[in-house]
This record gives C-alpha cells, sequence and structure tokens, in this order.
C-alpha cells in the first residue's frame, strides 16, 4: 500500500514538472533567420513523458516537422491548448500552422524521443 502512495506521488510530480516545461516562454527566431529545433526524451522505467519546449511554425511554410522514435506524440498549440496532431510521427509535417507549438512525448514500452522544427531539415537536424 505505501509503495503505492510512493509510485502515485512520483507520478504526481514527473507530471507537474512537464506541465511547467510547456508554459515556458516560446523561443524565437534568431535575428539571422536561423530556425529552431528542439527534443525530448522518455526512458524506460525512469521517465515515461517529456515535452519539448515551444518554438513558432515556420514562417513562411507554416509547418512544424516532427521526427520520433520510440514514442506516441502530440503536438499542441501553444497559445490555446489545442492538440493539432498525434500518432507516431517517425517523420511528419503538421502544415496549417501560424503559432507556437510544443510536443508531448509517451514511451511506448521503451525508450525513445520527439524532436520538433520548424526549418525544412531531414530529421530536424
Amino acid at each position: 500500500m505505501k509503495k503505492r502512495k510512493v509510485q502515485r506521488a512520483i507520478a504526481v510530480m514527473i507530471m507537474a514538472a512537464a506541465a511547467m516545461v510547456s508554459l515556458q516562454a516560446p523561443a524565437q527566431a534568431s535575428s539571422t533567420g536561423i530556425l529552431t529545433s528542439l527534443r525530448c526524451d522518455v526512458l524506460a522505467g525512469v521517465q515515461s513523458h517529456c515535452t519539448t519546449g515551444v518554438i513558432p511554425a515556420n514562417s513562411s511554410g507554416h509547418y512544424i516537422r516532427l521526427f520520433s522514435v520510440g514514442a506516441f506524440v502530440r503536438l499542441y498549440d501553444w497559445q490555446n491548448g489545442n492538440q493539432v496532431y498525434s500518432g507516431y510521427p517517425w517523420d511528419t509535417t503538421v502544415t496549417g500552422l501560424y503559432g507556437y507549438y510544443y510536443a508531448v512525448a509517451a514511451d511506448t514500452g521503451g525508450s525513445g524521443y520527439v524532436q520538433i522544427c520548424n526549418d525544412g531539415a531531414y530529421h530536424c537536424n
């Protein structure tokens, strides 16, 4: 019984930390036009969820690219909290976006990660 309470308390702390990360201010493109790529990792048995930082959609193509391995991913609009994508994106482009976005990844039984970018680079590198 006590072990279950400890596990529940740890899960609540992890969820609270993930929520705090998702509330951070959006990243901005630099004055040179170099855009942003952000990544977070899920670790089997250690961290079952992670949240990337916030980036703006590509300013000319209006998209966010997602690359993921071993994680189920949800992409959210930072300003209104609406989910704009969910799935196993391996390499996916979500179009029609104009605001700021972040991704939440959940493990699927092992370690994995999600990376989001707005520069069109292959695998968000």
